[in-house]
């Protein structure tokens, strides 16, 4: 090494230190004014606050086509809807059914009779059209199934929606899988937690019994009803979760109209 490069070294380490102690605080500056993620605490952690609940598949395997069969004619006629099966021409094997429900003539029927001494006539059923929507998967679309039945009465083949999740990870930020039962679909609902053991250490699952539930969180601006403030105009304040802040806060109410 010349005697020139040994005098030049240490100001060249110098001035490399330098350089990269000022990236160093352009770095932590850009930090600073982007604060942390917001996240929402939950089992699976980031921001999409979901728990770790999966469904089991519920939907019949597309593509398989129902039974032909013979609908029974129809058992239905009444003053109002259908009268019989030739009335009901807008689908596919239409019959006139009974519906179980008493038309409105006999409820009429029953109150004028209310003071008479023989009973009141026998109630008539109300009737409808009923009628096969689908044979196969492709009479229903994309997004549908076409779920076989028996014909009889108004238990006709109908479209039936496919599952939309699988998981809570499958569904939108602030909602989760719901399974469903008696072969029905799985859909995404509104929430993010099941119970405080989806939100982490030293917070809850809050909302209203039997509605959609959410964690608590650090950025939360109230608790209960009793942190908002009423409005002037007569209408009030709730303490909800506020999904577009991702955390609780107060909700205006307003009055309602009058008249």
């Amino acid at each position: 090494m010349s005697e020139t490069q040994r005098i030049h070294r240490p100001a060249r380490i110098a001035s490399q230190a330098a350089a990269l102690l000022i990236v160093l605080l352009i770095v932590l500056v850009a930090a600073c004014k982007q604060g942390p993620e917001p996240t929402t605490p939950g089992a699976g952690g980031g921001s999409r606050g979901h728990t770790n609940g999966t469904c089991s598949p519920s939907s019949v395997a597309r593509g398989t086509a129902c039974a032909s069969r013979r609908v029974p004619p129809g058992d239905g006629s009444s003053p109002e809807d259908c009268k019989s099966d030739a009335d009901c021409k807008d689908g596919k094997d239409g019959r006139c059914v009974k519906t179980g429900y008493a038309t409105q003539l006999h409820r009429d029927v029953v109150s004028r009779s209310s003071n008479l001494l023989a009973g009141p006539p026998a109630a008539p059923h109300r009737s409808t059209c009923a009628y096969d929507q689908c044979q196969t998967d492709t009479d229903c679309g994309a997004k549908a199934r076409c779920e076989c039945r028996s014909g009889v009465g108004t238990d006709r083949n109908g479209c039936s929606p496919l599952d939309a999740c699988l998981s809570d990870r499958e569904c939108a930020e602030d909602t989760l899988c719901l399974c469903g039962s008696s072969a029905s679909a799985n859909y995404c609902t509104a929430g993010n937690c099941r119970s405080d053991a989806d939100c982490g250490r030293g917070s809850s699952c809050a909302g209203p019994e039997g509605g959609s539930r959410y964690c608590r969180t650090p950025r939360d601006t109230c608790t209960s009803d009793t942190d908002c403030k009423g409005d002037p105009s007569g209408g009030f304040s709730s303490c909800s979760y506020l999904s577009e802040k991702h955390a609780w806060g107060c909700r205006l109410v307003p009055p309602v109209p009058a008249g």
